[in-house]
């Protein structure tokens, strides 16, 4: 079971079991049935062709359990940087959180209209993988839903939840007063919608 304060490392798959990337060091920062939130600073990540670099600014990183998507929070004075993964829930086995990474993604950044991207190579690893047809009209369903609910600013897509979570990182010495005073003066700006 997984446990709130602990360190965990994250792999993300392919649909054919490829280990596509792994994230080592994200601590757990709330834990429900529904979902589970990951901070990210100084974590080491490692990709498929064995890139290695470490994350520089803090990210946030929600988790639904039972969602077909998991989305990041980059955290920068301008406003929150989204990046949402179409992927499998995860699972937790080995101190690891696991998942299956289908492809589309959507960007959701200040100031710019949200995109949905990789679109070809869900359409190329959906033949080549041989996705079924309940995987493929569920991601699509899911990538839907986002876009109402990034237009909406609903769950971790609003400025409320970004701000209560900067407010936990600050009290729990995760992030320095200095870090903390300037990424509470974020712009509210509303990202373009479409």
């Amino acid at each position: 079971m997984i446990k709130l304060g602990q360190i965990v490392n994250v792999q993300a798959y392919k649909h054919d079991g490829t280990l596509y990337r792994q994230w080592n060091g994200a601590k757990v920062i709330h834990v429900s049935p529904d979902i589970i939130t990951l901070f990210m600073f100084k974590t080491k990540v490692l990709d498929k062709s064995k890139q290695k670099w470490v994350i520089k600014e803090p990210i946030i990183w929600w988790m639904p359990m039972h969602e077909f998507y998991n989305t990041t929070g980059l955290v920068r004075d301008t406003g929150t940087h989204y990046y949402t993964n179409l992927a499998s829930p995860p699972i937790y086995e080995d101190k690891t959180i696991k998942y299956i990474d289908y492809d589309l993604d959507i960007k959701h950044y200040p100031g710019t209209k949200t995109k949905v991207v990789d679109k070809l190579e869900f359409q190329e690893n959906s033949r080549v993988m041989n996705y079924s047809q309940k995987l493929k009209d569920t991601v699509i369903a899911t990538q839907d839903r986002l876009l109402e609910m990034i237009k909406d600013e609903q769950k971790h897509f609003s400025p409320k939840t970004v701000s209560w979570i900067l407010d936990y990182l600050f009290e729990n010495k995760l992030i320095s007063k200095k870090s903390y005073a300037a990424l509470k003066k974020i712009k509210n700006t509303k990202q373009k919608k479409g």
